[in-house]
């Protein structure tokens, strides 16, 4: 087993409590702006700042996903907004749990994004396949775990997934390259 990789390793942002709190504040205090303080009727103040709320806060938390020794849990919001919000107020959320024994392979997939202006700053799509017998799950890799994805391919490979890396990633990682000018 790889030593160097501190488990659990997590990739994206753990819910947190405190991102969702500020984002209920921001939510109230837009909502008393728009009604001007108590201005207006305090029914309506608070039907804004519910719908206030319901906005802000699924913006507070994303999906993420955290490499254990013997598993990949993977944890999911709903795309929709109002779903996304109630499963953060509740503390809900989809999570899988894939056991390495049953991962057939883990394959590498960096995308190139076309862009049309020198103004778009947005990146590439940089995503792990996960495939088990019954399921595919894709999952965003982060820049934090960038420098440790030879590691944790190394890692996934001593447990006897198959790796799959086309356009050889972890080599340009491994050689130190900026993996936008290498893959572009």
């Amino acid at each position: 087993m790889n030593t160097q990789i501190k488990f659990p390793l997590v990739i994206g942002k753990v819910k947190s409590n405190i991102r969702t709190a500020v984002a209920i504040v921001i939510a109230i205090f837009v909502a008393l702006l728009m009604t001007g303080f108590g201005y207006q009727p305090i029914w309506m103040t608070i039907m804004i700042a519910i719908v206030a709320i319901l906005l802000f806060v699924p913006f507070s938390n994303s999906d993420y996903w955290m490499v254990n020794e013997h598993n990949i849990e993977v944890h999911r919001y709903s795309v929709l907004i109002l779903d996304k919000a109630i499963q953060i107020l509740l503390n809900r959320n989809s999570s899988s749990i894939y056991e390495y024994k049953d991962i057939q392979s883990i394959t590498i997939n960096y995308v190139n994004k076309q862009r049309f202006s020198g103004l778009d700053i947005n990146p590439d799509m940089f995503t792990l396949v996960i495939k088990t017998s019954d399921e595919v799950e894709t999952v965003s890799i982060s820049k934090n775990v960038v420098d440790d994805l030879p590691m944790l391919t190394e890692f996934w490979s001593d447990q006897g997934i198959v790796i799959s890396d086309e356009r050889h990633v972890v080599d340009a990682i491994k050689s130190h390259k900026n993996l936008y000018s290498e893959m572009h």
